[in-house]
């Protein structure tokens, strides 16, 4: 009987083991399911984020649209010569300011198209950006996609595709800037500041106005700048110009 009661301890002892086992190998399981649940909460909570940030730079970006005011009602449609030596050729393009209404400088950048009488489209124009200063004023000069003439369009459709702040302040710089009348047209000089310790090759141009306040032409030219110098410029205006000023494009170190 002690050997029969010693074996009824036992089978009980083995199906305690047993049970003991289940709920350890249960209690793995749950835990192996609770990480691969919270694993899967956190990368939805990565993605939910992200999508967040991209909500707020979308509407941060058209925010910043809305501040920049394109005098198209002054924009000049020209068929005519661009770009320099090898670069040279005949072209569709307008001229237009684009005014900055922003507390602090946008890089905008502008785009459209040009249409003929009938308002179709005979030409997309390449995108352009240039840095505005706060309340400052920028002459844009859009030239056709193809860098063809198209002598259909009479007007054209622009449009602010793009703006955002800079995270850097302009190193390079127009100072002593002056506008003198010469004859029947004016002359622009300024002295361009190089303020980087290391040497930056800019463009450099000039935006030109009628009596009307309508832009005339935007010449330009590249110039070589060692750090902490400054250089001279001078653009002379068309005939009939009224008004310039000179101002800073593109600028590489």
């Amino acid at each position: 009987m002690m050997r029969v009661q010693g074996r009824r301890r036992s089978g009980m002892g083995a199906r305690a083991e047993l049970v003991a086992a289940g709920i350890v190998e249960v209690a793995v399981a749950a835990a192996a399911i609770g990480m691969v649940v919270l694993g899967g909460c956190q990368r939805s909570e990565d993605r939910e984020g992200d999508r967040r940030a991209e909500v707020e730079a979308e509407a941060q970006a058209r925010a910043l649209t809305s501040v920049i005011a394109v005098d198209r009602a002054r924009a000049r449609l020209r068929h005519d010569e661009i770009g320099h030596g090898r670069f040279a050729g005949r072209a569709s393009f307008v001229l237009v300011d684009a005014e900055n209404r922003h507390h602090s400088d946008v890089i905008a950048t502008l785009g459209g198209e040009l249409v003929d009488r009938a308002g179709a489209s005979t030409a997309a124009f390449l995108p352009t950006s240039l840095r505005i200063p706060a309340g400052g004023v920028r002459t844009f000069a859009l030239v056709s996609q193809d860098r063809r003439e198209h002598l259909q369009a009479t007007e054209a459709r622009i449009e602010v595709i793009g703006a955002s702040v800079p995270r850097y302040l302009p190193t390079v710089m127009v100072t002593e800037g002056s506008v003198h009348r010469d004859g029947d047209r004016v002359v622009a000089q300024g002295r361009v500041q190089n303020t980087a310790a290391s040497p930056v090759r800019a463009l450099v141009f000039a935006g030109f106005y009628d009596e009307a306040g309508t832009p005339m032409t935007r010449p330009f030219r590249e110039v070589y700048i060692p750090g902490g110098d400054s250089q001279v410029v001078m653009f002379v205006g068309p005939d009939g110009s009224r008004k310039g000023y000179i101002f800073i494009g593109d600028v590489v170190y």
